[in-house]
């Protein structure tokens, strides 16, 4: 017996079974869909390893059930298992239309960032229901994070022409969805770059979170292009504390650092240390071995610059003997 049937074989054989033992169709569908509720329960207790058994179980006895698929699909997602998730659902929504099992799928698509995919497939439930919430605000959150996206990937020079109008978008997306916190974040970065500082109180009076650190970033660009180097250090140590490690604080400091040359060696061997440990959290340690070599030569009695810079020489060393 074990030589000829797989544990698959052998389930879907249990399965058949109990529909010959005496269940009706319409018996065993009420169970299937009972089965992929309880995944969707379990999912929801955050009992994700126990609700991944339970549908991969019945999935496998019944291949072609679209619920089950959609609850192993959903449960993949909840599991961070993005290809499986997606491969699953592709399978599931070619056999049939299920608003829930497209809203899943796009979803795995986008945090894959795949975000056409992920827009197509919010689009389609929107085409096919006039009311779906949830894939409204999808396609207006993959908007906002592709508009991130481009905000960390250029520099302020290259998008300031575009700026306005990305605001507008923004704005837009904000009226759709005001929670959309990809859209929060877009505005913020939209307003510094575009200077408007008045705006950014404002938008801290109505309490807007996060706006602090970008009206702080604005203070530090002002003392930067005004050459009071020591306060904008002083002021870039507490920010970066208060940050929480936002990547779009992180490249706009950058990029500020970067245009700016101050003449005290201390100072400006600190803020090559600042754009170093931006690129070792953006994981580009071959730019920020560069930086801190330079800041060496510019320091040489600088000890914190030589200890980091040893680190990171001793790591990628590392990583080179287990790369042979």
């Amino acid at each position: 017996m074990t030589a000829f049937f797989t544990l698959k074989t052998m389930n879907r054989i249990i399965a058949v079974s109990l529909i010959l033992a005496g269940l009706s169709l319409t018996s065993v569908r009420y169970k299937l869909n009972r089965t992929g509720k309880y995944a969707g329960v379990l999912i929801e207790h955050g009992q994700i390893y126990q609700a991944l058994a339970v549908a991969e179980y019945w999935y496998e006895c019944f291949p072609a059930h679209t619920y089950l698929g959609h609850a192993l699909g959903r449960t993949y997602l909840a599991a961070g298992d993005l290809k499986s998730a997606i491969a699953t659902l592709e399978t599931v929504c070619e056999n049939g239309f299920n608003s829930f099992a497209v809203y899943h799928l796009g979803l795995a698509y986008e945090n894959a960032f795949e975000w056409e995919k992920a827009v197509s497939q919010y689009q389609r439930i929107l085409d096919y229901s006039t009311s779906f919430p949830m894939a409204e605000t999808g396609i207006s959150r993959v908007k906002a994070m592709q508009v991130i996206r481009r905000l960390n990937s250029e520099t302020p020079a290259a998008i300031q022409r575009d700026l306005p109008v990305m605001a507008k978008t923004v704005s837009h997306l904000l009226e759709m969805d005001p929670d959309n916190a990809a859209a929060i974040e877009a505005r913020l970065v939209i307003t510094y770059l575009l200077r408007n500082r008045p705006l950014l109180e404002s938008l801290i009076a109505e309490g807007q979170a996060g706006g602090e650190i970008w009206l702080g970033l604005d203070t530090i660009r002002e003392n930067l292009e005004s050459e009071r180097f020591g306060p904008a250090n002083d002021a870039i140590e507490v920010l970066k504390s208060r940050s929480a490690g936002s990547p779009a604080f992180l490249i706009q400091l950058y990029h500020l650092l970067t245009d700016s040359k101050p003449e005290d060696p201390s100072i400006r061997s600190r803020f090559s240390m600042t754009r170093a440990e931006i690129l070792l959290a953006g994981r580009n340690p071959d730019k920020a071995l560069e930086i801190l070599r330079d800041a060496r030569i510019l320091d040489p009695e600088n000890t914190e610059i030589l200890e980091l810079l040893t680190h990171l020489e001793q790591m990628t060393a590392a990583q080179g003997v287990r790369g042979e």
